[in-house]
């Protein structure tokens, strides 16, 4: 099996494996697997003097969430390919990179149905696709994790929690996907998302 095969069957299914594996032998990707960041689930990052493709992806607990990440970093990959930095990041053609290989990754049932079925309302009806996915998703995405994670939203607004990277906070008012919380060193005031996994430290 190749060494690359063996490292994504720790991450995914076997089918998901060789569709990834697919795709980095084409354009020849380094893909590294990184510890949960709380800013973000994945990047790309361009071939510099001649070196690879990098994407890196956050080890999750939720294979389906991994795959879509890949897929949304893939997209960004071949929008460079074509365009380098003459276009936006997320403009018209990123979206149709995203779509093409997102409809080839469920074409060969590589998400479960009611994953497919939200994925076909955000991203391939061209009524609703803005780019990014949203709580409804996430919502059943969340029902797939491995690890039943504490999530922001099942918290009480004035939980003091913690994040993965250490930081404490006060849970505030919602805004739309995130909340207004409080750091308690600095009294900072950040935005949260409400998807976030936590660990509570008080409910006063």
């Amino acid at each position: 099996m190749d060494e690359r095969k063996k490292v994504l069957v720790k991450y995914f299914n076997p089918p998901t494996a060789s569709f990834i594996l697919k795709h980095i032998l084409e354009n020849n990707v380094f893909l590294k697997f990184t510890p949960t960041r709380t800013s973000k689930r994945g990047d790309y990052r361009p071939p510099q003097k001649g070196n690879t493709h990098i994407i890196t992806l956050n080890v999750d607990y939720n294979k389906h969430r991994m795959l879509i990440t890949w897929i949304h970093e893939y997209a960004h990959l071949l929008n460079w390919n074509e365009n380098k930095n003459s276009v936006k990041a997320h403009g018209i053609e990123w979206k149709e990179k995203f779509r093409f290989v997102l409809l080839d990754a469920m074409s060969i049932n590589l998400f479960p149905p009611d994953i497919d079925k939200e994925l076909y309302f955000q991203f391939l009806n061209k009524e609703t696709f803005t780019g990014q996915a949203n709580t409804a998703l996430e919502k059943i995405l969340h029902k797939y994790d491995d690890i039943k994670s504490l999530i922001l939203n099942d918290l009480p607004e004035g939980a003091v929690f913690k994040l993965k990277n250490g930081m404490l906070f006060t849970k505030g008012k919602k805004l739309r996907k995130r909340y207004n919380c409080t750091e308690l060193n600095s009294k900072r005031l950040y935005t949260v998302h409400g998807f976030a996994e936590v660990e509570i430290i008080s409910q006063q």
